[in-house]
């Protein structure tokens, strides 16, 4: 949970797990801003149980997501396939006002794919997990 008792960024207004409260006293009103959802931050996935479109993963073209909101603040990600098409190369950079219960990348299920890179690092990939937690 995340409380503050003005928000940081106006997506929290926005945030389906945002509310308002407003304490049962007499005294003066304040009010706080609530995230009562520390979810998971979910990368290369369009919902949960939908990851993201084979088209965006090429070794031709780097699928860029720049300054993507989200309630806990903005993502930057990129996403591509190496010449071989055998790894999955993905940079990842937070804007956190907020921080997730966790972060997952969903790893779309490219055929022969072999291993996934994150910011220029291994990930810890077993090659048949469909998501890893960073």
């Amino acid at each position: 949970m995340w409380r503050t008792e003005q928000p940081h960024h106006p997506s929290v207004l926005r945030s389906p797990h945002a509310h308002c409260e407003r304490p049962r006293s007499s005294g003066p009103a304040t009010l706080t801003w609530t995230i009562t959802n520390p979810a998971t931050l979910r990368i290369l996935s369009l919902s949960k149980d939908e990851e993201c479109p084979l088209a965006w993963l090429r070794s031709d073209r780097q699928s860029r997501f720049l300054n993507m909101p989200t309630v806990f603040g903005p993502v930057d990600l990129t996403a591509e396939l190496d010449k071989t098409g055998k790894t999955l190369e993905v940079t990842y950079a937070q804007h956190f006002h907020a921080k997730p219960g966790k972060v997952v990348l969903h790893i779309p299920p490219v055929k022969g794919l072999k291993t996934v890179t994150v910011n220029g690092k291994p990930a810890k990939w077993d090659g048949k997990a469909q998501s890893i937690q960073l």
